[in-house]
């Protein structure tokens, strides 16, 4: 057998018992990937583009010019932010992203990214190009999500 087909039966296993790409296991990662995508969306939106807020949503929590404002006491009230105290214990550190939308959906983003790439890679082993069909899928799906969410607010903007 020569070094050509030894390489090539090792790159691509193109035998008549090698097990064919099911789209039904790349739907788990692709559906994480789009809520992580989604959720940088609204995480930009909040950040670069507050001004395509609603104004029925509630600003101090969406507008990440203010919101950063939320985590400490008296935040309503500018000070230099060595004299602010934080609103609660951790709301400055760990549990941040529950006083505005920019630390939630970074969280939201991160957790879902990470899920996708560990969807991707448990199970039972399968040739390589399998992993890379569902990589590119999940990316096409974050990148919707992406998409979608920051259109969309693009198009409600005031």
């Amino acid at each position: 057998m020569c070094i050509a087909s030894q390489a090539q039966t090792l790159l691509i296993n193109t035998s008549p018992h090698s097990p064919k790409y099911s789209l039904k296991r790349a739907i788990l990662p692709a559906s994480l990937a789009f809520a992580a995508g989604a959720s940088w969306g609204f995480h930009e939106t909040s950040v670069n583009w507050p001004d395509r807020i609603p104004d029925s949503w509630n600003q101090q929590f969406w507008d990440g010019r203010i919101s950063w404002l939320n985590k400490y006491k008296n935040g309503d009230t500018w000070q230099f932010p060595e004299k602010l105290e934080p609103k609660f214990w951790g709301s400055t550190t760990f549990l941040a992203w529950t006083t505005d939308s920019k630390h939630l959906f970074a969280l939201t983003h991160r957790w879902s990214q990470l899920g996708a790439g560990v969807a991707i890679g448990v199970g039972k082993k399968r040739p390589w190009w399998h992993y890379g069909l569902d990589v590119a899928i999940s990316a096409a799906a974050y990148t919707a999500g992406f998409y979608v969410v920051t259109e969309t607010f693009k198009i409600t903007s005031k």
